[in-house]
């Protein structure tokens, strides 16, 4: 792919996390040629044909799509290369072609979480809650804020801008916005128009604004669901058998990457959890068709899937309803909605009919499990934290996802919402002004929780100036409700800032206040512990370099959360990480920091996403250790990796990046000789 422009790198790297940028063709092709996974290519049309004689018989390429100046010079390619789905000059028409092509991704998107479950969730953990509360968050709204003509505006506003090069999208739009009914739901949805193609993108990368600027439509959709729901658990079809069961059916023609993961759930005995609303079939017939299993595959592409499923309609937590009636196609079309959770019971390989080809037979069943472990969660959250309800939990998911940005949007509407104001700028910081404390304590207390989590998800973000500034506030409120859990939790992480800043006597000083604190308290041993990491930061800081004490912080710190939590657990992780980067401080212990740096970093790696800002941290530090060991290929992969991670979090002028350039080109003349950049 040629260089792109920064706005271009921007929007594929919004669209999903798994891009990967590429001027070199030999480098690209090498890694074409060992991808394992499914992918599909964006080309420069003066590329296009050499890349795509080399890779377009693999079959892990999905589909591609050309990005060049001038449509007409490539049109001939469609005819010779069939994987070609689009041809674009602009950016806005390669966008809305690509996140049409993930809303109808015939692949069934799922998280998992093993039945053992514990409260210190993994990423894909935290998001397999996430979704549980989604439909209990969003779907609640009370009428005065979805159904207004604000709401209506904002949404029309958003899709226009959206598909404003899409003449037929407009068209839809115009006609949504004179003859739109309630009623009409589910046909909006069903007939996949530009409702369905911007909600599912919406649902698929858990973008809660934009699901929250599309509550004028979406909450009448799962209303009418169940509504639907209801009638259709009341008067179930002639199938139904007697313990209250119904089979219905998903064809899919998927990837080996969706199949493997299956195997893997089905051997941890986990459950899983559709990543939105999604279709199935009362006929096997239908579904059959979809996966096309009569067609025999050439080379063996895409393996094909029928997914069975039994559903028990006496399951509250599963809202379904038949929309045939309202469907534009003739499927006997059940639509399932958001939150329903899944457990596989086989996986079976079988031949079609003419015995040419074969197909699995994916057989699971619905289950309230998913249900039980968000509610379980939510509890125990309330118990340690008190006065959290599901809306704080909610976005604080956000926050263990690593969704920092979305995070702050969130709880800044939240935080709107109890103020009793209109939606303003998510970029200013107005609220914090005039501040009234006269509301009821329940709310005041809302108020701290939700002041705190704006504060804690700047910092996660590196805006050591914010998070100050929100977490004083949630001290305010917390100092009016003499609520000294909050006023610790306040000062702990307001510590962590002050040593981001330098200031490590403010640290030093807010982390004994608030050991203090969390010492008068039952259970607060996890605290603790975390107040003695940060006391061991603040000790091995530039300004003081006090190892001794720094390694006896750590190593309390580490002893408490060895004993308490879970192997995968990112405060763990933090441990792993603390205790070798200081082995590496100490000048003679490199060979201990190598190796507490590998344990941390192979645990927030099943932790965190792929470019989550801790890996990239954990992985400069590493490089600056494998240099002082003299192995230069190791510490360049590992600042060639930070910088990856980098470039997908950040603008491509931002400092570090700009740092870090210099730092490899730096390694690479220790190195004594020139190495190619992947």
């Amino acid at each position: 792919m040629d260089s792109e422009p920064v706005e271009t790198k921007t929007m594929l790297s919004k669209i999903t996390n798994h891009v990967k940028f590429y001027t070199s063709e030999e480098l690209f092709l090498d890694y074409i040629r060992h991808q394992p996974r499914s992918v599909v290519l964006i080309l420069s049309g003066s590329s296009a044909k050499d890349i795509l004689n080399e890779c377009h018989s693999l079959q892990h390429i999905n589909s591609v799509y050309i990005y060049c100046m001038n449509c007409d010079h490539y049109t001939s390619l469609t005819a010779e290369y069939s994987k070609i789905k689009g041809i674009h000059n602009k950016l806005q028409d390669l966008k809305i072609s690509l996140e049409e092509e993930i809303a109808h991704s015939t692949i069934l998107n799922f998280y998992s979480v093993k039945q053992n479950y514990n409260r210190n969730l993994t990423r894909e953990s935290a998001s397999f809650v996430w979704f549980q509360l989604l439909r209990n968050i969003l779907f609640k709204m009370p009428t005065r804020i979805y159904h207004t003509d604000e709401a209506k505006q904002e949404l029309l506003t958003r899709c226009r801008s959206y598909y404003r090069s899409n003449e037929v999208r407009l068209k839809e739009i115009d006609k949504f916005n004179d003859e739109y009914q309630p009623e009409n739901a589910i046909r909006e949805y069903t007939k996949e128009g530009f409702l369905y193609m911007i909600i599912n993108q919406a649902l698929r990368t858990e973008d809660i604004e934009q699901l929250y600027a599309f509550r004028y439509y979406i909450v009448d959709l799962w209303l009418k669901l169940v509504e639907q729901s209801d009638r259709f658990k009341t008067s179930p079809p002639a199938t139904t058998d007697t313990d209250h069961t119904i089979l219905v059916y998903r064809g899919i023609q998927s990837n080996k990457d969706e199949v493997n993961k299956l195997k893997m759930i089905l051997k941890d005995g986990g459950l899983f959890a559709p990543n939105g609303f999604f279709s199935t079939t009362l006929r096997r017939d239908v579904a059959e068709q979809f996966a096309d299993i009569y067609k025999e595959r050439q080379n063996n592409i895409k393996p094909k899937i029928i997914y069975e499923i039994k559903i028990n309609l006496q399951l509250q937590s599963v809202v379904l309803a038949d929309v045939s009636e309202n469907s534009v196609f003739n499927e006997a079309e059940i639509l399932i909605g958001v939150g329903v959770t899944f457990k596989l019971d086989e996986i079976e390989e079988r031949q079609n009919d003419s015995g040419a080809d074969t197909y699995l037979l994916v057989k699971m069943h619905a289950t309230d499990e998913g249900e039980q472990i968000a509610r379980r969660y939510i509890d125990e959250e309330r118990q340690e934290f008190g006065g959290k309800n599901e809306t704080i939990v909610f976005g604080q998911l956000l926050i263990k996802m690593g969704e920092y940005r979305k995070a702050i949007v969130y709880f800044k509407r939240l935080l709107q919402s109890l103020n009793g104001k209109s939606d303003s700028n998510d970029n200013n910081d107005e609220m914090l002004e005039n501040l009234s404390f006269s509301s009821s304590e329940e709310e005041n207390n809302q108020r701290a929780i939700i002041y705190f989590s704006i504060g804690d998800a700047f910092l996660s973000e590196g805006d050591c100036e914010r998070a100050l500034t929100y977490l004083l506030e949630s001290r305010r409120y917390y100092e009016l409700l003499s609520n000294n859990h909050g006023i610790a939790n306040t000062l702990a992480r307001s510590a962590s800032a002050y040593i981001a800043k330098q200031q490590c006597d403010r640290a030093l000083d807010n982390y004994k206040q608030a050991m203090e604190l969390y010492r008068q308290l039952q259970r607060q041993e996890l605290n603790i512990a975390f107040c003695y990491n940060g006391l061991g930061d603040v000790y091995a800081s530039p300004s003081i370099k006090d190892y001794r004490k720094a390694a006896t912080c750590y190593k309390r710190a580490y002893d408490v959360r060895k004993e308490l939590l879970s192997d995968l657990n990112p405060e763990l992780a933090v441990s792993y990480y603390n205790m070798g980067r200081l082995c590496y401080l100490q000048g003679d212990k490199d060979r201990d920091a190598s190796m507490y740096l590998y344990e941390a970093l192979k645990r927030k790696e099943k932790i965190y996403p792929p470019y989550h800002r801790s890996i990239a941290c954990n992985l400069h530090t590493m490089s600056i250790v494998y240099q002082r060991q003299g192995d230069h290929m190791r510490a360049l992969n590992c600042l060639y990796r930070t910088l990856e991670c980098y470039r997908q979090t950040l603008e491509s002028n931002h400092p570090d990046i700009l740092k870090l350039e210099k730092d490899i080109g730096d390694a690479i003349a220790i190195a004594g000789r020139k190495i190619k950049k992947p």
